[in-house]
């Protein structure tokens, strides 16, 4: 894997200071890799990536978030997005594309997250409240499978 660097919006890094559990943050989450996992995992659930605008000086490596086991995440966005496979070839280009995809998402859901939130005292009420809107019934699936997931969507029905 290239040294692919996951930019974060500048707009958006007080927010995810925030959302962090600091002394200046009042989060649920501790790391910055933790924010924008679930950042672009609720992104990909209300809307479509959007676009970077100006970023930050520091942006985080991606091998930190393999290494935090998020490196599926960026296959399944990429999937996601595109329903197409070969969004996960091992060539630069697709590395590339699944990290913009990526870090689309995380704009996205951080955006939402921040108009949301606004008035919120504790930020950790706001995510767990986010969690269960968005959690499937455990008996949405009678087959014993597990619940809501539902991947037929990625099958190509001809």
């Amino acid at each position: 894997m290239a040294d692919r660097r996951i930019n974060i919006d500048k707009a958006q890094d007080a927010f995810i200071d925030e959302l962090r559990d600091t002394d200046e943050g009042r989060g649920p989450f501790s790391l910055k890799v933790d924010v924008l996992a679930f950042a672009a995992s609720y992104g990909a659930k209300v809307g479509k990536p959007s676009k970077l605008g100006e970023t930050t000086k520091s942006p985080i490596r991606q091998d930190v978030f393999y290494t935090h086991n998020y490196g599926n995440l960026f296959d399944l966005l990429a999937v996601h997005r595109t329903g197409d496979a070969r969004v996960l070839g091992s060539s630069n280009e697709a590395q590339d594309e699944r990290a913009t995809i990526f870090e689309g998402y995380a704009k996205t859901g951080l955006e939402r997250m921040r108009q949301e939130s606004k008035g919120a005292i504790d930020l950790t009420d706001y995510v767990l409240s986010l969690v269960a809107k968005y959690r499937p019934d455990k008996e949405a699936d009678g087959a014993g499978g597990a619940p809501g997931l539902d991947l037929s969507e990625l099958l190509d029905e001809q």
